[in-house]
């Protein structure tokens, strides 16, 4: 700064890298007030060269961060004054050389002191607070890819303010803060790091939101929108047609963008996240028969031509219906999904009762003590004479349990053996479950009881009732 300038820096972030912040030549008189200085290497932050004549710099409420260092190379004092500054260090810079606040330095570099009777020790107790210029920071930011091209869900963005300006700030310096939903509120820390990754989780159009912070804490704030592809709107009709076969409609399911006959799905029979049918198909209305008594969670998933998908599941109960005979002399009944079989010899039941076989998934009673929800083979064997219920036998009766463990294991996917199967009756006397004794062949559990009542056949690893479908949705 020379040739008689009057200047005054004011509110201003003065840094000396690889040269000096601020040189006072031939004849300026410069004010620096509620600035800030900052020493990165081992040049002078301030520096009067010889030539300086009729300088005058004055320094006030301003702070100096570290390693201050002033250097008058003049031949005589120059009229220097620092008044109420903050110094990082506590100890006030030095003069050149000098050292003192008085006399007269010369030429040869030793330099003088800045300004006759100056406290370069006056310092505040805190920072000085900037005054003068405070202009908000300009706020801007790209996007990749493309904001106005409309990208898939889960796409991730990358959002880029290293752009963003201050007439105050080096950039290096400027906070950054994204509000990813345009709330009014930061959904990430104010940070010096200009970049952030973001994916959307729903369609269309959405709107952010950058903000910035300089150091005297103003900011700027900039928004833009991002669209997303819309996801389709699933829909599901259930019609059972008989009690192990149901039809599957989805013909409802709609979409922002495309046409309904444009959709694709594809289905999970059981809800365990297995996709059975594999390949997309246009069609939206099929059909499926379960081979096992149980509740299952058939799930369905539609996409849309650009690849956005969304997935619904609805319960159902696959229960056989109840199966009856009437007592002539020995017999057997066989319930109406072949799974379990009554055989009774001549005069073990009376003659002309009637035996009936209901199934069920939820245990009908005492639910506390089998632990779950759902059950495999959980069946009522009831027995009415004459209108009027039968509770004991004249004698044994033979129940036979089918089980498929490559069921268990191949289809459902769940850890099951025959020696860790257990048959369980409710017991009214007792008010629990007990167990009865069977046997285990072939695929078979027999076991032989001469009541009738509630029965349920269970995995005892984790006393988890069989078939485990079990989705909470």
């Amino acid at each position: 700064m020379n040739s008689g300038l009057d200047l005054t820096i004011a509110g201003t972030m003065i840094r000396q890298n690889s040269t000096y912040a601020l040189r006072v030549d031939n004849g300026p008189n410069v004010v620096v007030t509620g600035s800030t200085f900052q020493k990165l290497t081992g040049n002078d932050l301030i520096y009067i060269p010889a030539r300086a004549i009729a300088s005058t710099l004055v320094i006030t409420g301003s702070n100096f961060l570290n390693g201050t260092t002033i250097a008058n190379r003049m031949a005589s004092t120059v009229c220097a004054y620092a008044q109420d500054n903050w110094w990082g260090a506590k100890d006030g810079p030095s003069g050149g050389g000098g050292g003192a606040c008085t006399g007269v330095g010369s030429n040869s570099g030793s330099g003088s002191a800045l300004g006759a009777g100056v406290d370069w020790r006056n310092y505040r107790t805190s920072v000085a607070p900037h005054v003068g210029i405070r202009t908000a920071p300009v706020a801007t930011f790209t996007v990749s890819p493309d904001p106005d091209v409309k990208q898939s869900l889960g796409t991730e963005y990358t959002f880029d303010a290293s752009d963003s300006t201050d007439v105050e700030d080096y950039p290096s310096n400027l906070e950054v803060c994204w509000d990813w939903d345009n709330s009014g509120s930061c959904d990430t820390a104010w940070a010096t790091t200009k970049t952030d990754t973001y994916s959307f989780t729903t369609g269309g159009l959405h709107t952010m939101r950058l903000a910035v912070r300089d150091t005297d804490g103003d900011t700027g704030e900039l928004t833009r929108t991002v669209l997303s592809t819309y996801a389709p709107t699933a829909t599901l009709t259930i019609t059972q047609t008989s009690w192990s076969e149901f039809e599957f409609d989805t013909s409802g399911s709609d979409d922002v963008e495309d046409d309904p006959t444009d959709l694709k799905v594809r289905w999970d029979w059981e809800g365990d996240g297995v996709w059975n049918t594999g390949v997309y198909s246009v069609t939206d209305i099929v059909s499926h028969t379960y081979d096992h008594v149980g509740r299952y969670w058939p799930t369905v998933e539609v996409k849309d031509t650009e690849g956005a998908a969304s997935t619904l599941s609805k319960p159902v109960d696959v229960i056989p219906p109840a199966t009856s005979l009437p007592v002539s002399g020995g017999g057997m009944l066989v319930s109406a999904d072949g799974t379990v079989t009554v055989t009774w010899a001549s005069d073990v039941i009376t003659d002309g009762a009637v035996i009936t076989h209901t199934a069920w998934i939820t245990a009908p009673v005492g639910s506390d003590s089998l632990p779950g929800d759902f059950t495999y083979q959980g069946f009522t064997l009831g027995a009415a004479f004459e209108g009027q219920p039968v509770e004991q036998t004249n004698g044994a009766y033979t129940i036979t349990v089918s089980y498929d463990l490559d069921y268990y294991g191949g289809v459902l996917d769940i850890w099951a053996s025959a020696d860790l199967l257990r048959l369980y009756q409710w017991s009214e006397a007792d008010g629990e479950w007990v167990l009865v004794t069977f046997t285990v062949d072939s695929g078979q559990l027999v076991a032989t009881t001469d009541s009738f009542g509630h029965f349920a056949l269970v995995s005892e690893p984790n006393k988890l009732y069989l078939p485990l479908v079990m989705r909470a949705n």
